[in-house]
């Protein structure tokens, strides 16, 4: 059984608490998105930040629908945003339209992810890269 289907079989699409990978070796990157509602921006960044060991700098761009949150590590990527609605009328991700935050997070050498154990975020996709 592949990394993936493990993460799968024990998470997915739960709510992500913590995901803990002692004893397993990732042999590529990782790609997480995680959903939140109703919960601000700032503090999801905050949070998230806080769980990885990342320190989130807010930065804005019309790109990614304005005010968003970017944090890098040596192994690391987290971005926080908005699941904005372009001028089209498309989201940004629209299979997941009822979360209005969404985390992404591409993690390149380590064995463990970690989210806030406190709120109430939902692990949305995995993929390994």
């Amino acid at each position: 059984m592949s990394m993936l289907g493990v993460i799968r079989r024990l998470s997915y699409p739960q709510h992500a608490y913590a995901f803990l990978w002692k004893g397993f070796a990732l042999m590529a990157s990782m790609f997480f998105l995680f959903g939140a509602k109703g919960t601000p921006l700032g503090r999801v960044a905050e949070e998230f930040g806080a769980a990885l060991g990342v320190e989130m700098e807010s930065r804005d761009s019309a790109y990614k629908g304005g005010e968003y949150y970017l944090g890098i590590s040596e192994d690391r990527k987290v971005s926080v945003e908005s699941n904005w609605m372009d001028e089209e009328g498309e989201m940004a991700e629209p299979e997941f339209r009822d979360y209005d935050v969404l985390v992404y997070v591409e993690s390149l050498t380590s064995q463990e992810i970690s989210t806030p154990s406190h709120s109430d975020f939902v692990l949305l996709r995995v993929e390994e890269l």
